[in-house]
């Protein structure tokens, strides 16, 4: 990791700026994945939906999922992006209820795939995977809970927290030190991340662009001066 990265990882720790909705990554277990099969899904598919049955345990090997929660008015609203070595599934699947939340592929992804049965058959023989579980399972209620707080921040404090944690996940430092972020965001993907609507969030980009405070080149989000736009979110908080 680059000094600028380990200097913004570090900003965002100190001030909480990490998006709640960017899952961290785990290593993969070796014993988990001998006793699991591959499956691919395309971008734009469905893992698996709400309110289907499930009975599997998944691991994000490649590409990246959007979970999901749709409300009685089906509207959706993302929980998290689960990334390599991101568990999916567990939940439902332990408590052998229908899923509650949606699983959507933002890429083409891989993943190690485990039924239920097996999984729990490793866990007696290897009792050490019970804490990669709790490990998953805690994590996201901590997600949801930080959620709580997140949501009562105004729009461009979500929009530009979020941006600065995919600078610090995603960033690539250019020749002239502006940070490019290597993954592609439309609004209604943005929209999607961070629960607000599109037009709201629209807005909030208009405001970044209008000011230079980003740009965007190829459909890629361009930070140009990071210490601007750290300085645009404080003078928000």
């Amino acid at each position: 990791m680059n000094d600028f990265c380990a200097e913004l990882h570090s900003f965002l720790n100190e001030r909480n700026y990490v998006s709640p909705w960017i899952l961290a990554t785990h290593a993969q277990n070796p014993i988990l994945a001998s006793a699991c099969s591959i499956t691919t899904i395309k971008k734009k598919r469905y893992l698996f939906l709400q309110g289907d049955e499930n009975h599997n345990v998944y691991i994000v090997r490649t590409g990246r999922l959007r979970i999901f929660y749709s409300d009685l008015s089906s509207m959706e609203k993302c929980i998290y992006i689960v990334e390599r070595g991101g568990m999916v599934g567990e939940t439902s699947a332990f408590d052998q209820a229908p899923n509650y939340v949606s699983a959507y592929a933002i890429t083409d992804a891989t993943l190690f795939k485990i039924h239920i049965q097996d999984l729990m058959r490793l866990i007696n023989l290897h009792p050490s995977l019970s804490l990669r579980v709790i490990e998953s399972l805690n994590y996201k209620v901590r997600l949801l809970s930080s959620q709580m707080e997140y949501f009562t921040k105004s729009a461009p404090v979500r929009v530009v927290s979020t941006l600065i944690a995919l600078c610090a996940r995603y960033g690539a430092v250019q020749p002239d030190g502006s940070v490019r972020i290597s993954i592609r965001f439309t609004h209604e993907e943005m929209s999607n991340l961070i629960n607000l609507n599109r037009v709201t969030v629209s807005k909030v980009f208009s405001d970044l662009l209008q000011n230079q405070i980003i740009t965007n080149v190829g459909g890629h989000i361009v930070v140009p001066n990071i210490d601007i736009l750290k300085t645009y979110l404080d003078e928000r908080l």
